[in-house]
């Protein structure tokens, strides 16, 4: 008779731990997919454009004050408007 392996399951267990494996990436890649970026500014609508009043985290460089009307980065430019800045639900 062959020698079974100490660390065999049985086949419920491997089922319960696979579900439970499966369930957690789930949760996991959901997650990470409804999650905003953060750049750490807090901005807030004067008028015209949009003004930095908190930095913190990734964005801690920018002074409160600072008038932003775009974000420009290598694969082109995005002018604010007020409508960019409308707290989601």
């Amino acid at each position: 008779m062959p020698r079974l392996s100490p660390f065999r399951f049985p086949p419920l267990t491997q089922l319960a731990v696979a579900f439970a494996f499966g369930l957690g990436v789930v949760a996991l890649v959901t997650v990470l997919a409804v999650r905003p970026a953060w750049l750490g500014l807090r901005f807030s609508w004067n008028g015209q454009a949009a003004e930095v009043v908190r930095s913190a985290g990734p964005g801690a460089a920018v002074p409160a004050g600072t008038v932003v009307t775009a974000l420009e980065s290598a694969g082109g430019s995005l002018e604010l408007g007020v409508a960019d800045l409308v707290t989601e639900p």
